[in-house]
């Protein structure tokens, strides 16, 4: 590598020059603390591009000679069998992302990429679940093309189908169905289709994973229906799907003081399930006019409140009504290290010092997080004491946090432990 050396750059001095070495790299020293202009000559054409310098930083700059550059490989799955139709996207450091399709050898080609790293995301085309499958960073443009190799538990290649049937095996012919994957290649997508005129739908093609299947209609309600585990290329019937009669569910939430609570929506879930419904409030009330039968939770744990979880069951023709009070709270910031590795929904369990359950719910992860100095982290009140929150998986993994909480209303920052990585 040559190094220019030269002297401190002041008035007087327009330009530093040097020359690349003989793998093309070169190194400025002593360049000014402001705007600069950085030009690159050569007999396969010349480059240009202006920079802002920062006084004491190491800056990079990858010119191009001569035209764009191509991402060029091919998709196959992991016995060798080309991948026609997967959607290649390409996504470089600051510049638009770049997409393109495999052809029927699993073939593709990007042009007009810079010469830098990029990151490079793999789908089926008409894939049920809009998200990448297979991500791959540090993709630089090359002479020689990738090859691509996607694990069968992340190849969209099953089906799911069923007809839904109110309680007396009618047809319910408005219903909507709501997948949602539980792991894998699926975790926390959501696929809504509407069920056909005879109730029936299918839901295809899709990532083998674990899936939970909800419905709701108008006349039927909101209805859990059933889990089912999708290997690679299968294809389910689920038959035919009943909804029993529904009940009914109103619902008031009040602040501490006791006044309506400006809250939009309030969630209800089933007990275990990912899946949840919403109950939209206007003056703090709102409720469901048919919901079907068996137990439900609804949880009230924000940013302005301490948790407060309510359970009650739904009787099929009954009415229920449930009243929720917010509680006053310290804020907290749980903040959770960044998403490695799971692939499975996690169970969020806050136990007081006397280890009773105050709140209890399993999202995916971590529940959608916002992101705060790079770190995902969720704002919720507490009030004063100690908390245990324990974070598990199904297969027993678990991660707990201690939360000691005063009484002063500083925001407090507390360190969210997952389970331990399989």
């Amino acid at each position: 590598m040559l190094r220019h050396e030269g002297r401190p750059v002041g008035p007087g001095w327009s330009f530093l020059r040097t020359t690349t070495d003989t793998d093309g790299t070169f190194v400025l020293h002593n360049l000014p603390a402001e705007k600069v202009t950085l030009v690159a000559r050569h007999a396969a054409g010349d480059a240009s591009e202006v920079m802002q310098l920062v006084d004491g930083t190491t800056h990079s700059w990858y010119p191009l000679l001569g035209g764009p550059l191509c991402i060029r490989g091919r998709l196959r799955s992991a016995d060798g069998t080309p991948l026609p139709d997967f959607d290649i996207v390409v996504t470089p450091p600051a510049d638009p992302a770049l997409r393109t399709t495999t052809d029927t050898e699993g073939r593709f080609a990007i042009e007009g990429c810079t010469f830098a790293p990029h990151a490079l995301a793999v789908r089926r085309s008409d894939s049920a679940l809009p998200l990448p499958t297979e991500i791959v960073a540090d993709v630089w443009p090359a002479e020689e093309p990738l090859e691509l190799t996607v694990p069968e538990t992340l190849i969209p290649s099953a089906s799911l189908r069923g007809t839904l049937c109110d309680a007396d095996g009618r047809p319910v012919a408005d219903a909507r169905v709501t997948l949602i994957g539980h792991g894998g290649g699926a975790e926390r997508l959501v696929r809504v289709v509407d069920a056909g005129s005879d109730g029936a739908f299918h839901i295809a093609p899709l990532p083998p994973t674990r899936y939970g299947v909800a419905a709701n209609s108008p006349a039927t309600g909101v209805a859990v229906l059933v889990d089912v585990d999708l290997g690679p290329n299968d294809a389910i019937d689920l038959g035919v799907l009943r909804f029993e009669r529904p009940g009914s569910l109103e619902v008031e939430v009040v602040d501490a003081d006791g006044t309506p609570s400006g809250r939009r929506f309030l969630l209800i879930r089933r007990p275990g399930q990912v899946w949840n419904a919403s109950v939209r409030l206007a003056g703090g009330r709102g409720g469901h006019t048919a919901i079907q039968p068996g137990r439900w939770y609804a949880t009230l744990w924000d940013g302005a409140s301490s948790p407060v979880w309510r359970e009650f069951d739904i009787v099929p023709g009954a009415d229920t009504r449930i009243e929720m009070r917010a509680r006053p709270g310290t804020p907290c910031l749980l903040r959770f290290p960044p998403r490695s590795t799971s692939g499975v929904p996690l169970t969020f369990t806050l136990r007081d010092a006397t280890g009773e359950v105050l709140f209890e719910e399993t999202l995916p992860w971590p529940g959608n997080p916002a992101e705060e100095g790079g770190a995902p982290v969720k704002r919720r009140a507490l009030a004063p004491g100690s908390y245990e929150l324990m974070v598990s998986t199904r297969d027993g993994r678990r991660g707990v946090t201690r939360l000691d909480v005063g009484a002063d209303a500083t925001t407090r920052v507390y360190d969210v432990v997952l389970p331990a990585e399989r």
